[in-house]
This record gives C-alpha cells, sequence and structure tokens, in this order.
C-alpha cells in the first residue's frame, strides 16, 4: 500500500515517469520483449530517465542485439542524456577490436570528448583515453598534448 501511494503521488508529479515504473514492474513478472524495449525507448524520448537507464542497461546486457541498434540507441539517449556519449564510445572501441577500422578509435574519442564537454568523463573513461592515447601514441599514430594526458591523469586517479 505504501509503495502504491508513493506511485500515485509521482504519478501527479511526473506522469511518464510513473508510466515507466509501470512498465519496469511488468518486467519482473514477464521476458523483455520488442514492445516493452520499444514502449521504454519512447517513455526514454519523452524524458523519462528511468527508462534511459533501463534501455542502457539493457543493451549492455544483450549480446544479441546488433552494435548498430546499440549504437544508434545510445547516440539518440545521449541527445537528452550526455552520459551515453560514454557507452558509445564504449561501442566504438568494440567495433574497433572486431572489424580493425581505425575511424572507430577516432569516433570513440570523440565521444568520450563529448561527454567530457557536459562534465560526464567518468574516471574508468579516463584512463581507456589514457589506454588508447598511450597504445596509439606509441605507434606514433594519434597525438595528445602533454597537458590533456596530465589532466586526464588525474580525473583517472579517482578511481
Amino acid at each position: 500500500d505504501t509503495a502504491k501511494a508513493y506511485l500515485d503521488k509521482i504519478r501527479e508529479v511526473d506522469p511518464i515517469e510513473a508510466q515507466a515504473i509501470d512498465v519496469t514492474s511488468v518486467l519482473f513478472s514477464e521476458d523483455v520483449s520488442a514492445d516493452i524495449v520499444e514502449e521504454m525507448s519512447d517513455l526514454a524520448d519523452k524524458g523519462s530517465e528511468l527508462a534511459a537507464v533501463y534501455l542502457g542497461a539493457y543493451y549492455q546486457e544483450q549480446d544479441m542485439t546488433s552494435t548498430v541498434e546499440r549504437e544508434n540507441c545510445y547516440e539518440r539517449l545521449a541527445e537528452k542524456y550526455p552520459i551515453f556519449y560514454l557507452l558509445s564510445g564504449e561501442v566504438y572501441i568494440m567495433k574497433y577490436h572486431d572489424e580493425g577500422d581505425f575511424a572507430n578509435v577516432h569516433k570513440a574519442v570523440e565521444y568520450y570528448y563529448k561527454a567530457d564537454s557536459y562534465g560526464m568523463l567518468t574516471p574508468k573513461y579516463a584512463a581507456g583515453l589514457l589506454s588508447i592515447y598511450d597504445y596509439f601514441g606509441k605507434n606514433g599514430v594519434l597525438g595528445v598534448s602533454k597537458r590533456e594526458l596530465k589532466r586526464l591523469k588525474r580525473i583517472a586517479a579517482a578511481i
């Protein structure tokens, strides 16, 4: 009863978020279907943070989804929730490992810096950027200033 009362209050203040809670509660009783993913995607587009988090977690756990599907979802979510730029960058690093196309590394770095421009570069991803610069810098393919390396090291040190 207490949970229902809280949900009723949320419904008054934020009906989109309440709808995402309703859909999430369905997930506890049945398997994830394409309809649920589509509904969560629609709710995330309407501003539901819960739906955005759900989609991020869903695509992180789904080996069956295509890289393109995951990439499109993260890029779309990043427009509202810049933290998803980090996950987009991660997708491009995976694509580089799968395909060997260096353009994917550039795209990953671009997305990490987009997240950084919103103050979303976490220590984990700063360490990832350092690894990219270390590996590709040693091979003379990717350069970065000493000042930027120092900044990234300070962020990564918070791990």
